[in-house]
């Protein structure tokens, strides 16, 4: 009766940690889809008035969820993109003058893209799915300053939960000769 009675009890630990584990652990992980800058790149480092700049800029939802509404790319001057929300882009700002946006997708789920300068709308985006983007500008002299500096953000339409905000956004930055 005695060894029955030891079994017993030890189960009923056994029984009572497992069951604190379970309660102390949460109900389920954070969810939310991290969308991201992965990297900016361009032709140029400097040059002069005049200079084509080509940035390249390439985006993704890095999970854990899609995007469901839609992952947008877009420009806007450096100081802007860090505080967002967008609120106009002004081309006189930057001593840039965009040419051309091309908006490139390999497309594994979502409806993209639409190049709607200055944003790259493209739809739903499941993780680990990159997005394209392609500015072409021409340095031009719309401010006293020496440099062109342009910044890149993403975002996506609904306010869906973005689990860190910390890499929604990069600069780029062109020294005038």
């Amino acid at each position: 009766m005695r060894d029955g009675r030891l079994v017993w009890v030890r189960s009923l630990t056994a029984f009572t940690v497992v069951a604190l584990i379970a309660m102390a652990a949460p109900a389920h992980a954070a969810s939310g889809a991290d969308m991201r800058i992965d990297r900016v790149t361009t032709n140029v480092t400097a040059g002069p008035l005049g200079t084509k700049v080509v940035f390249k800029i390439v985006a993704e939802d890095v999970g854990p969820d899609p995007i469901t509404s839609s992952l947008d790319v877009y420009y806007d001057e450096a100081r802007d993109v860090r505080t967002g929300p967008f609120n106009g882009f002004d081309e006189s700002a930057v001593n840039l003058r965009i040419d051309r946006e091309e908006c490139f997708w390999d497309g594994f789920g979502g409806v993209g893209p639409s190049a709607d300068t200055p944003f790259c709308e493209f739809g739903e985006a499941v993780p680990g799915d990159p997005v394209f983007v392609k500015i072409v500008a021409t340095l031009v002299a719309n401010t006293h300053a020496h440099i062109a500096t342009l910044g890149f953000a993403v975002q996506n339409e609904s306010g869906e939960l973005d689990l860190d905000l910390s890499n929604n956004w990069a600069v780029s930055r062109i020294h005038i000769t």
